[in-house]
């Protein structure tokens, strides 16, 4: 890749690694990740960050009541931020 390439197009393009390695386990795929890792490093930078936001939304999910009700107003009821 270029010096000139762009945040947005890295960050494109790891979101596709992402969603290529979540699909597949092919050693092909993994070297050629491995490949684009190297090649530039916020390559690496973009993937982490990505991957972390992946994951941590997913763990989030777990949260979510059962029934899937959300109190839009949660955050408000709060007297401060540290009663969390």
């Amino acid at each position: 890749m270029s010096c000139a390439e762009t945040a947005a197009a890295i960050n494109e393009a790891a979101a596709i690694w992402l969603l290529r390695l979540e699909a597949s386990d092919c050693a092909q795929l993994h070297e050629d990740f491995q490949k684009w890792l190297d090649a530039e490093p916020r390559h690496r930078a973009a993937y982490l960050r990505l991957r972390f936001a992946w994951h941590t939304s997913e763990t989030f999910r777990l949260f979510r009541p059962a029934d899937g009700r959300v109190d839009e107003d949660l955050l408000t009821k709060l007297k401060s931020p540290l009663q969390l």
